[in-house]
């Protein structure tokens, strides 16, 4: 019996870790961008890239994880979703961390930079849908 206990304990361990590995992996392989209407996600490690955009009208928050709002790095980027899209749920690219309508960004090379673009280009997305 405590054989049996020890090789379920060793194999959710390895399950954990390979998780962990195989996450940090796909983030890695995981670029971001940010164009005058929204935000793209381009996963690299995969053939096809797969490619996903999110339009800043359905942020309804964007900020960085300074509270310790997620767990994760400090400086961290938490991007907090109106509504989840079916495809965006189901895909390589982002399904794997939009089940709490949050997108949580780390390894960033510039976090705060990073949301001061989404904010300037939202306003200015919002200036043209305002005026137009």
């Amino acid at each position: 019996m405590r054989r049996n206990r020890r090789w379920c304990a060793l194999i959710d361990h390895t399950r954990q870790a390979w998780q962990l590995f195989s996450e940090r992996r796909r983030r890695a392989g995981t670029w971001y961008a940010v164009t005058d209407q929204r935000i793209l996600f381009v996963l690299t490690r995969r053939r096809p890239e797969s490619v996903i955009g999110i339009e800043f009208s359905e942020l309804s928050r964007i900020s960085l994880n300074n509270a310790m709002e997620v767990m994760g790095p400090l400086d961290g980027v938490i991007l907090k979703l109106n509504d989840i899209d079916p495809y965006m749920a189901a895909s390589g690219v982002l399904g794997y961390q939009v089940s709490a309508k949050m997108i949580f960004l780390e390894d960033l090379e510039d976090p705060e930079e990073f949301v001061k673009q989404i904010v300037a280009s939202k306003m200015a997305a919002a200036a043209r849908s305002g005026t137009s």
